[in-house]
């Protein structure tokens, strides 16, 4: 087995989407094709005063050990590290915060290692993914 991967994938710990997570990441760079790393509030804990720098940690060594070439973010719908559903006055609300926190988290990224391609999407939880662009 290789001791490489193609992307780290970041996406948050909650277990109702695992199933289709997985599955969506197998399908897309394969089994052994990404390292994982799944953290509350997924993409968004790069965007944490207490989480940054364990985030970019987590993304610098799988440059280093693994020579991923891609990071995967991944947010989802009624994310309790958001508050949930509830936290938003509607959908469009929700989605434009998990768009936009997941673009400054990709800046962030893009300054420590402007050499990844790096790939934003929202996860739905009928478990469809919205690549956002």
């Amino acid at each position: 087995m290789s001791h490489t991967c193609q992307a780290i994938a970041i996406a948050c710990m909650d277990f109702r989407l695992h199933a289709k997570l997985h599955e969506k990441l197998n399908q897309d760079y394969g089994p052994t094709g990404y390292d994982l790393v799944h953290i509350a509030g997924g993409g968004g804990a790069f965007l944490a005063d207490d989480a940054s720098s364990l985030m970019l940690k987590q993304v610098d060594l799988s440059v280093k050990l693994h020579q991923s070439s891609m990071v995967v973010l991944i947010n989802h719908e009624d994310c309790g590290a958001y508050g949930g559903k509830a936290a938003f006055a509607d959908a469009d609300a929700e989605h434009e915060r998990h768009d936009s926190d997941l673009k400054k988290a990709a800046e962030l990224i893009a300054e420590k290692h402007p050499q990844l391609t790096i790939k934003r999407l929202y996860q739905h939880l009928d478990g469809t993914f919205e690549s956002l662009t």
